[in-house]
């Protein structure tokens, strides 16, 4: 009888103790929800039609979308001799494979502008800029490091819009064409 008595106090104090209050499981689903959104601040190394750049963006993930923004600079002297070769970018990712534990696969379109000050050997023009815009479509590949930090590359390939001052002929140049998009990054989610 003293045992039947015990099993019976066990298992009611087990089972009070498992259920969840109405209360316990709405903060619960505020969690989840809160958990599907996030910001994160990536830097990454790209190489593109104006050679190698590198990138320091904010991103807002929400659920399976992902949007970044952020200010580029060129690392390299590969493309031309300039000055102040400053840009931006902005992008858009879509995780179509985020259900592995580790792995994230994805769709992504970004759009890159670069400003350069227009350089004449025998004299500056201040006013005239040279505008580079590249846009691109492409996937990539994240992995999760650890629980904030991740590790990514992406391939992309677009198009590119280039317009520069020819100091010659003092007019204004536009060229387009094919580029490609190789970038590797490494993400801090806030």
């Amino acid at each position: 009888m003293r045992l039947l008595f015990t099993l019976t106090l066990f298992c009611t104090c087990l089972f009070s103790f498992a259920q969840e209050t109405e209360e316990q499981a709405d903060a619960r689903r505020e969690i989840k929800v809160e958990r599907n959104k996030s910001f994160s601040l990536f830097t990454s190394v790209d190489l593109t039609y104006t050679g190698y750049s590198s990138v320091l963006a904010l991103e807002y993930e929400r659920k399976k979308h992902s949007f970044y923004l952020g200010p580029k600079i060129s690392i390299s002297h590969t493309y031309l001799f300039h000055k102040s070769p400053y840009g931006g970018v902005i992008g858009y990712r879509y995780f179509f494979l985020s259900d592995l534990k580790r792995w994230k696969v994805y769709f992504n379109t970004d759009y890159q502008m670069y400003i350069f000050k227009s350089f004449n050997g025998q004299n500056q023009k201040g006013t005239l800029n040279n505008y580079i815009h590249e846009i691109s479509l492409g996937y990539g590949i994240q992995f999760k490091i650890s629980r904030r930090f991740y590790i990514s590359n992406s391939i992309s390939i677009g198009k590119y819009f280039e317009s520069y001052y020819n100091s010659k002929s003092e007019d204004r140049t536009n060229l387009n064409g094919y580029n490609s998009l190789l970038r590797l990054f490494l993400k801090y989610q806030l």
